[in-house]
């Protein structure tokens, strides 16, 4: 006996109502009923999928918010002026308070901070591609840890950013990006490296 023909868009579905209810009523008032209704789905067609509603948000912000630009500028300080671009496009998709609530559940959920941890990581490679030509270059030393830099550089660039979508609830502008940027280079610059 056949059971029912699997839906090859029902992950898409569960994933765009995620984003959508997000979007639209933020963290706190989504849940997993809510987000089947909009998919046209069951719940237990999401629990099948993620654990809980903090894996799912996870995984459709992943799906819908751009990993950080892919810019070869040929100069590091105009790579990451494009990050911080990116940065800036992805704190103004979503209502920050709806991206707080969601992190601070992160943190609670262990199999979520495991899939928040994974899709961090393949944001930033191409950051981490940024500051590898860099170092080709000859604009900065390769420097002891790499990684620990590359997380630095990371929390450098979008600290600011998020800082002012959730506690002033406005962009930066884009001479505040420059100045960003361009503190963020002028420290790896005279830093001659990465982790040194």
């Amino acid at each position: 006996m056949a059971g029912r023909p699997r839906d090859p868009d029902l992950e898409a579905r569960l994933l765009a109502a995620a984003w959508s209810l997000l979007l639209a009523n933020g963290y706190d008032e989504l849940t997993i009923a809510k987000i089947a209704v909009e998919a046209n789905a069951h719940r237990s067609d999401i629990y099948r999928r993620w654990a809980s509603k903090a894996e799912l948000v996870t995984a459709a912000v992943a799906a819908y918010q751009a990993p950080l630009a892919e810019a070869d500028t040929g100069s590091l300080l105009s790579d990451l002026r494009a990050a911080l671009d990116t940065l800036e496009a992805r704190w103004s998709s979503a209502p920050a308070s709806a991206i707080v609530a969601w992190l601070a559940d992160v943190r609670r959920d262990p199999a979520a901070g495991d899939l928040h941890h994974t899709e961090s990581k393949r944001a930033t490679q191409a950051l981490a591609q940024a500051l590898r030509r860099a170092v080709e270059r000859g604009e900065i030393s390769a420097g002891a840890d790499f990684d620990r830099t590359l997380g630095l550089v990371c929390d450098l660039l979008e600290g600011p950013v998020m800082h002012n979508h959730i506690f002033l609830r406005e962009p930066l502008l884009p001479g505040e990006l420059d100045l960003i940027a361009g503190s963020v280079h002028r420290v790896l610059v005279e830093g001659r490296g990465t982790g040194e």
